[in-house]
């Protein structure tokens, strides 16, 4: 019950910053995803299509790299897909609300 006190008294503050920082993490999920794109078309150019690339950053992209950078961005998506999807805010509630009526059944069971 205190539980969904505490959520009834959310200050605008509190959901304003909360929604802010999805936000964040959206946006730096699709930066992050734009930067893996380009280099995902400069690692086919040059395994595939003998394109010479010989400066600095993309010296570095090979099989290895683009193998870890491909999980960690796997990673990425999937976590801001949980959060959102599977652990968000209307998640929340309805456990809450699981909670409150499986304790409400036991309480009036043994009334």
């Amino acid at each position: 019950m205190e539980l969904m006190m505490e959520n009834s008294y959310t200050t605008q503050s509190e959901l304003e910053k909360n929604a802010r920082k999805k936000v964040e993490e959206i946006k730096n999920f699709y930066i992050h995803l734009f930067i893996f794109c380009i280099a995902v078309a400069v690692y086919l150019g040059k395994t595939y299509f003998g394109v010479r690339i010989n400066f600095f950053p993309f010296t570095l992209i090979g099989e290895t790299v683009m193998f870890f950078w491909t999980i960690a961005i796997s990673i990425q998506g999937f976590s801001l897909l949980l959060k959102e999807k599977v652990l968000g805010r209307n998640w929340e509630q309805r456990k809450i609300r699981q909670l409150m009526n499986k304790e409400k059944l036991e309480n009036n069971k043994w009334e």
